[in-house]
C-alpha cells in the first residue's frame, strides 16, 4: 500500500483529525475549515 490513494487517505483522516482538535502529527499545520472530504479509495480484494 503505497500509492496515491493511500497518501489522499492519509490526508483525509489528518484533516478531519485537525477539524475535531485532535493531535496532528507535524510540527506545524495551518488546515481551513473543512466540510466534506471526497476520496476515491478501492477495496483490495
Amino acid at each position: 500500500m503505497a500509492g496515491k490513494s493511500t497518501y489522499m487517505r492519509q490526508v483525509a483522516l489528518i484533516t478531519l483529525m485537525a477539524q475535531i482538535g485532535s493531535f496532528v502529527p507535524a510540527k506545524r499545520a495551518k488546515i481551513g475549515v473543512v466540510d466534506k472530504i471526497f476520496t476515491r479509495v478501492r477495496s483490495l480484494r
